[in-house]
């Protein structure tokens, strides 16, 4: 590529050019006359390779600026196990007197894995994944299609009383069991095709829906199909699976017997069943409890308080020709009667984990931190508390020496004083003032060194970001709508965003908040397929108690002594996974919790408020079913024996 050329998305190129070819079409960038020479197809949306324009990058540019850590590389090897060798030679043979090997260390990073590697510095692919969540939540949906297997094979044995005298029948009448077994297992796979088209059907309407936006990737049928094909095996196996003691079970009972109207339940089968409907409420208890946890946990870092005053700041996203035109648009914001106090810089502060790392030397040691250049007044627009020395001040961008605002740790931690002095690169700098530790970052990091560094340039050459203080008692709409009207008047076609300051919270922690409204989601299925499985084993249990029952009406029981019965039995499962879920959730709450530097407690009352709702619900659901049976005419049960 030539200077002055450009390589775009082929997205881009049709929406600029229509059916025209995009090559050696001039764009006017600025002052600057560009020449596209390049188009390449579209990256994926989830790529860490971004769909943005390309050029050439001149040999000449901040050549020796090693303090600049901005840049990234990539090298495509012919030999992926030659990396190692090729680093350490570069290493030998690289000198330069400015560049300190003991900062970092070199490695190569497979741009497949770049997504999930999160123990880099300064790393400027700030969306990351996580390895943990991704197993997690592939972990959680298999977890949800043993559950349902174990569901269905419940509603299978629970319909066996409606069934056992047809199959019987037709074994009399000379069909082998073998034969029978197969019927069932061709039903049972029917309805997992059907149920599977179902699904398909649904994430179709969901590929549209709000629930796209939970996922990066693409979710559309037509995006996914060879992974469909693939994954249409794994349910039919789960239902083989599923359907294999319901069929062995249905066709084991003795014609003769069945056909007199009596069969059993073995104890061992009981026990199975029992230990399967455990098994599903302990699922649904981790999945239940986990999904407050995550709630709890986000609602903490979205509320707790960052050190300065966030509640009345909106921000606006700057367009090139607002930032042409700074100084009027402040001027017409400032007219507003709901409009304090307004500021600009170039980067969206608590937007991101990672800024522009720097290094300094002070009293002859090196100091490394976080970097934001900003203007004189963005303190106190913000709010941010100086606990010692001063802010900046207007006539501080006259000065030719840089001037700093580190946060308290930083000057615990390198014993700074205000009024020191330092260097960073070739420019001389004065420490003006310590501020208290604000939370720039999220949660997710520990606080660590950071300096406000005011902004010699003019604003309208660099501010990429306007923040805005609303008076206090004045509504953010009305705030909002009055920045519209502001901007309207500078260029009524501008489209640029404005926002509460919220919102940029709400972005860093998409992420939290997607992952737990798909636990909240896998939750309610799973609770809900417990409660469908609870609802077919006590209608089976009250088909196949009937006559106990009787005998026990008749000796003198209750209605309610045998409704307690009832839900004295699936208590005592319920107990015991709660028993065993209560351990689950809290290891893999604080595996979870470790990806957080500041993160709340697992408090008690969360882990008794789940146990009372399912358990709630659960005896509601029992003692509806068991009604009608115990209030049965114990004669007409017991005149057929």
């Amino acid at each position: 590529m030539a200077p002055n050329s450009w390589a775009i998305p082929e997205s881009m190129a049709k929406k600029m050019f229509g059916g025209e070819s995009a090559i050696n079409q001039s764009i006017v960038a600025g002052d600057d006359l560009l020449v596209v020479t390049a188009v390449y197809k579209d990256f994926p949306e989830n790529s860490v390779v971004r769909n943005m324009i390309y050029s050439i990058l001149p040999e000449t540019r901040d050549v020796g600026e090693w303090m600049n850590l901005n840049y990234q590389l990539f090298v495509k090897l012919t030999d992926a196990k030659a990396g190692d060798e090729i680093l350490a030679d570069f290493k030998k043979t690289f000198k330069d007197e400015n560049y300190d090997w003991s900062r970092g260390e070199l490695f190569f990073t497979n741009i497949s894995d770049i997504y999930f590697e999160t123990d880099t510095d300064f790393d400027s692919h700030t969306e990351k994944g996580s390895r943990a969540i991704l197993y997690t939540l592939i972990g959680i949906a298999f977890l949800i299609l043993v559950i349902a297997a174990i569901n269905f094979m419940n509603y299978c044995i629970a319909v066996v009383p409606v069934r056992i005298k047809s199959i019987n029948v037709q074994k009399v009448l000379g069909r082998s069991d073998r034969s029978l077994r197969l019927a069932i297992l061709k039903e049972i796979l029917v309805v997992t095709m059907l149920a599977y088209l179902l699904s398909m059907l649904w994430i179709f309407m969901a590929s549209d829906s709000a629930i796209a936006d939970l996922i990066k990737p693409d979710i559309s049928l037509s995006a996914n199909w060879h992974f469909i094909v693939k994954l249409f095996f794994i349910p039919l196996t789960i239902a083989f699976l599923a359907g294999l003691y319901p069929s062995l079970y249905a066709t084991s009972f003795s014609p003769a017997l069945v056909l007199k109207g009596s069969f059993v339940l073995s104890p061992t089968g009981r026990m199975f069943r029992n230990w399967m409907v455990g098994f599903q409420f302990a699922a649904s208890f981790v999945l239940f409890m986990a999904s407050l946890f995550i709630f709890m946990q986000n609602e903490f870092m979205k509320n707790s308080s960052l050190g300065f005053d966030k509640d009345q700041i909106v921000i606006v996203e700057l367009d090139q020709n607002l930032n042409k035109k700074l100084s009027v648009l402040k001027e017409k914001w400032m007219g507003f009667s709901s409009i304090r106090n307004i500021s600009f810089t170039s980067v969206l502060f608590c937007g991101s984990d990672y800024y522009s790392g720097r290094f300094a030397v002070f009293k002859e040691n090196e100091i490394q931190f976080q970097a934001m250049w900003v203007e004189y007044d963005f303190p106190e627009v913000m709010g941010i508390p100086v606990t010692e020395g001063r802010t900046f001040r207007k006539e501080d961008k006259l000065q030719l020496t840089e001037t700093f605002l580190f946060n308290d740790i930083a000057y615990k931690k390198y014993n700074l004083n205000t009024n020191d002095y330092l260097k960073m690169g070739d420019q001389d700098g004065v420490i003006v003032g310590c501020m208290a530790d604000i939370k720039y970052r999220s949660f997710r990091n520990v606080t660590e060194p950071m300096a406000f560094i005011l902004s010699k340039r003019d604003e309208n050459s660099s501010s990429q970001y306007a923040y805005i203080r609303v008076q206090e008692g004045v509504m953010m709409d009305k705030a909002i709508a009055d920045i519209r009207k502001g901007i309207e008047t500078i260029d009524p076609s501008s489209g640029v965003n404005v926002y509460p300051f919220n919102y940029v919270l709400d972005k860093i922690y998409k992420t939290e908040t997607s992952l737990n409204l798909m636990i909240s989601l896998f939750s309610m299925v799973s609770i809900l397929i417990s409660f469908f499985g609870v609802i077919g084993i006590v209608v089976f249990d009250s088909q196949y108690k009937r006559k106990e029952v009787s005998l026990r009406k008749v000796h003198g029981a209750t209605t309610i002594s045998i409704i307690r019965r009832f839900n004295v039995a699936y208590f005592r499962i319920l107990l015991l996974s709660f028993v065993l879920a209560v351990p689950i959730t809290i290891y893999g709450m604080l595996y979870w919790l470790q990806n957080f530097a500041y993160k709340i407690s697992l408090d008690w009352w969360v882990f008794a408020v789940v146990f009372l709702i399912i358990s709630s619900i659960t005896t509601f659901i029992v003692t509806a079913l068991t009604w009608r049976v115990a209030n049965l005419n114990p004669i007409d049960n017991l005149k057929s024996e």
